[in-house]
């Protein structure tokens, strides 16, 4: 522990070799390269979440395989947080965010619209989740279903946890907070019961986030969505949250030409408006490629922002683990805070590129 605190008095300056480098990914601007040594780069996603227009928290490991160990019987991650500014270009370790997110396999985990709370979704029912306030490090459990997909509310007033294959003793609900203080979020029981396995009539379904005007954006496959699977179109349905209640509402089905697409990697932007999602196709020279697309929730206006070539077939690590090959040319992709713009991470570089044509 000593040595942690150690580090987190430590600024970590992107100077000479950690220099930003001239961007060779057609339309993307490169904001700031990942400190040496902080990858794996070419081995799995990179988690990071924007917490204003020009700074981000960045979780990252120096160990191989993401830096499992043994815990309770499940493979958890050894993390490094850091605390980027853009602007800057320096980043600085955070231990007490490290103790706040580290040591435990979440399965996902949801920054608010306004940065100032993370939410981290348990894998069982032996675990509470959690919610960490940003700006304190400081974090208190919460009772959120296993497995659920957590959606905040776009004033970040509220968060809708949506369990798919529920606990029977408890169906979805959504917890209310004070948005400029996280830890004060508390259950509230729904006027009705969601069931999330029901939401959007399969299992697959998953909720991405919910509208300004109270509208919850999901997405449902047809096709395996597990990892390695090829996904043949994807449908995107819009309820109503009105008072505690769910209202179904319009529903649009997109073929995706049988992109092979990356779980987990699908984002709504904070307008509401726009999709994002990582997938490999066949690239112009008929090899594998990776890319980031994008998509109107109408079903219109599809954008592919980013292709690049993928030598080696990503190998499923499982529930714990998500991806790992040793080519893999994208390494985790955010919307910016605008809405408007989208940043990725590639060969340890955070870039930026428009979400237009």
């Amino acid at each position: 522990m000593n040595q942690l605190v150690v580090a987190a008095m430590v600024c970590l300056s992107f100077a000479g070799k950690s220099a930003v480098q001239s961007s060779s990914i057609v339309g993307a601007t490169p904001l700031f390269r990942i400190p040496e040594g902080e990858g794996p780069f070419q081995k799995g996603n990179i988690d990071f979440f924007w917490t204003s227009a020009s700074k981000l928290v960045l979780l990252t490991t120096t160990s191989p395989s993401r830096g499992f160990k043994t815990m309770d019987g499940m493979r958890a991650q050894t993390l490094h947080v850091f605390r980027v500014d853009v602007l800057t270009k320096k980043a600085e370790r955070s231990v007490g965010l490290e103790q706040s997110i580290s040591e435990w396999p979440w399965y996902q985990m949801k920054i608010s619209p306004n940065g100032k709370g993370l939410i981290c979704v348990p894998i069982d029912r032996r675990h509470a989740g959690r919610i960490v306030d940003i700006a304190e490090t400081t974090y208190r459990s919460l009772d959120l279903l296993p497995n659920s997909n957590v959606s905040w509310f776009a004033d970040s007033t509220a968060a809708l946890d949506i369990g798919m294959q529920e606990r029977a003793d408890r169906r979805s609900r959504f917890f209310v907070l004070e948005p400029e203080h996280p830890l004060t979020a508390k259950p509230k029981a729904l006027e009705e019961p969601i069931d999330g396995d029901s939401l959007v009539n399969e299992s697959s379904g998953i909720p991405i986030g919910i509208r300004s005007d109270g509208t919850v954006v999901s997405v449902k496959f047809d096709g395996d969505p597990e990892p390695g699977s090829t996904v043949r179109s994807i449908a995107i349905h819009r309820f109503r949250f009105v008072d505690g209640r769910i209202e179904q509402g319009p529903a649009v089905d997109l073929p995706i030409n049988d992109q092979i697409l990356k779980f987990g990697s699908i984002k709504l932007n904070s307008t509401g408006d726009r999709i994002l999602w990582q997938s490999t196709i066949t690239g112009k020279d008929g090899k594998p490629a990776s890319c980031l697309c994008t998509i109107g929730v109408t079903g219109t206006d599809y954008r592919q922002l980013v292709e690049l070539p993928t030598v080696k077939k990503a190998k499923d690590l499982g529930s714990f683990g998500g991806f790992e090959t040793e080519d893999e040319p994208l390494n985790g992709a955010e919307w910016m805070p605008d809405g408007k713009a989208v940043s990725f991470i590639s060969a340890g570089t955070l870039y930026t590129i428009l979400d237009q044509k």
